[in-house]
């Protein structure tokens, strides 16, 4: 059942018969389903298996490189997210990306005069918006310890580092275990569903009878992304 306003797609209403037969699930994976869909935390053990699952099983096919250039090794800087520092390293070090929105709202950025304070332990700690710190929470929450960020690994007033970076944009994204995509995030300021408290809302649930449960169900993927401001973005 489609709900919408105007042209606008808002959401979907699934009906399901109260205690249905479920054809080839067991009970145990159903009440798994149930539990992440009802939990408004983000499960990292599910992510993390999700990750090592694909590392173990695809192999290559996933990191293979989508041209000649994606191959090669560049050097980056990268947010430690354990000391909360920026390093010194280059894209065949193991590290996340973070793509997201910028917005409007105040932005940290490393500079030629932030370098050498960003290199120091716990220099970032107050100085982060709202989607790069759940990011960082959500890396070491992955067992992972290196971040990519567009702000603070790319030194905003050198040309020629700034030129060179953007220029291998495809490189850092390609070469990165995974990109976190804040794709309902409207700028900077705004988190990451999930990582911070209260910012992911479960499906509600209605149970009118014993018959019949109606359960609400955001849009696919798809639709949800193709109206909003983080596909307008250039990156990913």
């Amino acid at each position: 059942m489609g709900l919408t306003a105007g042209s606008k797609l808002v959401g979907y209403v699934h009906i399901h018969r109260h205690n249905g037969p479920l054809v080839g699930l067991s009970k145990e994976l159903v009440e798994r389903a149930k539990e992440l869909v009802e939990t408004p935390e983000l499960d990292m053990k599910l992510l993390r298996g999700w990750i090592e699952t694909c590392e173990i099983m695809h192999g290559e096919t996933c990191n293979k490189p989508m041209t000649l250039r994606g191959a090669n090794t560049i050097e980056i800087l990268l947010i430690d997210v354990l000391e909360h520092k920026v390093v010194f390293s280059d894209t065949s070090t193991r590290y996340l990306a973070l793509s997201y929105v910028w917005g409007r709202a105040p932005v940290f950025m490393t500079t030629m005069d932030t370098l050498t304070d960003v290199l120091q332990p716990g220099f970032l700690d107050d100085k982060l918006s709202q989607v790069v710190a759940d990011a960082m929470r959500v890396v070491e929450g992955l067992k992972e310890r290196y971040l990519w960020v567009d702000t603070i690994c790319i030194v905003q007033d050198d040309p020629d580092h700034k030129v060179a970076q953007i220029q291998n944009m495809d490189i850092i994204y390609g070469r990165s275990v995974a990109t976190i995509a804040a794709a309902s995030g409207t700028c900077s300021g705004d988190p990451l569903p999930g990582v911070s408290p209260s910012t992911r809302h479960p499906p509600s649930y209605v149970e009118p009878s014993p018959e019949a449960t109606f359960v609400s169900q955001a849009p696919a993927l798809y639709k949800f992304t193709s109206d909003s401001i983080y596909e307008s973005r250039a990156w990913t």
